[in-house]
Formats: structure tokens, C-alpha cells, sequence
């Protein structure tokens, strides 16, 4: 998930000035941690200490920190899988038709799209 202020771009940054100092420890605090990028980068080498004031951050860091793996979904696949194939209906995703695409929604009574494509 990327939003502004996010510190994904600072990830090697970080872990260099960690080798460089020969900072060591068994925990890490990511502070202001927004979506915890920073924790789950180093979620595998420390224990993590995330903290943000918003609820939303709460709920991403949890998500990323107590999962390890790509999650199976065994009891969803066998309670609500398609019994044949042709069953499954996929939802081709929108190609772009720029890179610089820019889509906003205004919220008033009904949605209105604007857009820069």
C-alpha cells in the first residue's frame, strides 16, 4: 500500500546506516509506522515495536507483522471453492491508457469521476 509519506524508498537507506554503525539489538521500533513497511522489511532479523495515532495503521501492522506467509485460505478454499472450474470468473483489471493516469472520485450524491486520461 503506498501513500504519501510512505518509507519504502528509505528501506535500504536504513538498513545500510544499520551496518555501517554495527547497530545492534533484538528489537526494532518503527515509529509513525503508516502501513509498517519498515516493519515488515525487518520483521525477519528483530522484533517489531510498531506505533501510529491512527486506528487504520493498527489493523496493516497487525495484518503484516503476525503473518509470515502467503495464507492458504484451506477452510475458504473448501467451504466456498467452485465446485468446476467454469464457475470461477475472473475480473480482467483495466489497462491504463497512460502512465500519468490520474482518477478522482467527488463524493456528492452520486459519484463523478474525473479523470486525466
Amino acid at each position: 500500500m503506498r501513500y504519501l509519506g510512505n518509507k519504502e524508498k528509505l528501506l535500504p537507506f536504513i538498513e545500510k546506516v544499520i551496518d555501517k554503525y554495527n547497530i545492534s539489538g533484538t528489537t526494532f521500533a518503527d515509529l509513525f509506522s503508516g502501513t509498517c513497511s519498515v516493519g515488515d522489511y525487518f520483521k525477519d532479523r528483530y522484533a517489531i515495536l510498531a506505533n501510529d495515532f491512527l486506528y487504520y495503521s493498527y489493523i496493516i501492522s497487525c495484518a503484516k507483522l503476525k503473518n509470515n506467509k502467503i495464507p492458504e485460505f484451506r477452510r475458504f478454499r473448501k467451504n466456498y471453492a467452485p465446485r468446476r472450474p467454469e464457475q470461477l470468473t475472473l475480473i480482467p483489471s483495466a489497462p491504463r491508457r497512460r502512465a500519468d493516469c490520474i482518477t478522482r472520485f467527488i463524493a456528492r450524491r452520486k459519484a463523478t469521476r474525473l479523470s486525466s486520461c
